[in-house]
This record gives structure tokens, sequence and C-alpha cells, in this order.
């Protein structure tokens, strides 16, 4: 029984799966693709590196990652979370292989620190690095935040660690649609912050 599930979410994902599934070449683990109606390669690319797709709705990320917490069979006893944009460095997964079959009891999650890079540059400053996110966790044990965006995951018992190694978020998409997208998500921001109504 592998170690390890993985759950990525997809959607319209073509140019960025093929990064994200090939990083977990040297990792013993289940991974699961959750996909909401994509019409562009994305399910026959996940399909040809062995991942396990299913088809599901999409409301809101954290819907989308709790759903499937609580129904896909998640065998393993660790689960880690990634993006279809992003992709674990040689070292970040060499170093989950080797944590995570002597991790101490107490470990409830690891965090592990986003390396973003945009139009192929590193944004190392300004802030943006590191940014450190609980994406690893004894499965079972954490949750999403039930939020319209930026949501985090929630450990609900145990100690959290933190792990050397980053992992890198790009889009391989364009600069319309990274633009497109930050004016969907300041548009759900000034939605959730909206008192008024």
């Amino acid at each position: 029984m592998p170690l390890l599930n993985v759950i990525i979410l997809t959607h319209q994902e073509e140019l960025n799966l093929p990064h994200a599934l090939r990083s977990l070449k040297g990792l013993d683990c289940d991974v699961f693709v959750v996909d909401s109606g994509s019409t562009d390669r994305t399910v026959q690319i996940a399909q040809a590196f062995g991942a396990r797709v299913v088809t599901h709705s999409f409301e809101s990320q954290a819907r989308q990652l709790n759903w499937a917490l609580d129904t896909l069979p998640l065998t393993a006893s660790w689960t880690l979370r990634l993006d279809a944009d992003e992709r674990l460095t040689d070292d970040l997964a060499a170093e989950i292989d080797r944590v995570l079959s002597s991790a101490a009891t107490e470990i409830a999650g690891y965090l592990i620190k986003r390396r973003v890079y945009f139009w192929g540059r590193w944004i190392r400053f300004g802030g943006y690095y590191p940014t450190w996110l609980l994406r690893l966790w004894r499965t079972g044990m954490a949750r999403s935040e039930e939020m319209w965006m930026d949501e985090h995951m929630i450990v609900i018992g145990g100690a959290i660690g933190r792990l050397k190694h980053d992992f890198i978020d790009e889009n391989h998409k364009g600069l319309t649609f990274w633009i497109d997208k930050h004016n969907r998500y300041s548009d759900r921001e000034i939605m959730s912050n909206d008192t008024s109504s």
C-alpha cells in the first residue's frame, strides 16, 4: 500500500498538469485527479500518468477539496494537496519520501514553502517568499477552511512540522489567463467582503 495520497483539482489544465504529475514520479503514491468538466486533454493526460480520475461539479476550491477528502478511497497514511499548476522539486520529493517513513507520532501535518515563478522567474522578494502552507497531513487529520477563496488547510489535532525544501507554483497558461484569473479573484474578494447586503 502506498504511503501517500495526492489530490489534484483540475479544470482545463492540459498545459500545467504534466509538470505536476511528472514531479511525483519518485514517490510511492496514489494520485487522484478531481476534475470539474474539462473539455481539453486534462483527463487523458491524468490517465496516461496513471492517476485515478473522478469528476465532480465545482463550487469552490474548499468545497471541492473537502468533497475529495470525504469521498475518495484515501487508503495511504498521508495526504498531499497539489494544485495543477504546482510541482515538487526533486529535493522536496526526496524529503517527503524520507520524512514520512519516520515521522514522529505527534506530527499531524507539515508546512511547505511555496516558490512562485512568473514568466520563468522566481518572485523571491517583496514579501512573496517564503509563504508557508499546510500541504501535507496525516489522512483524516485536516480539512479545508470553508472560504470562497484563499482557503487554507486546518489540522484537526496534533503538532505541525516544517519541511526544508520548496514546491514550485508556475502557471503555463500565459499572461491573458493570469490577468483574467486575478480579475476573477479580485471580484470574489469584493463579494466575500461585501457586508452591505
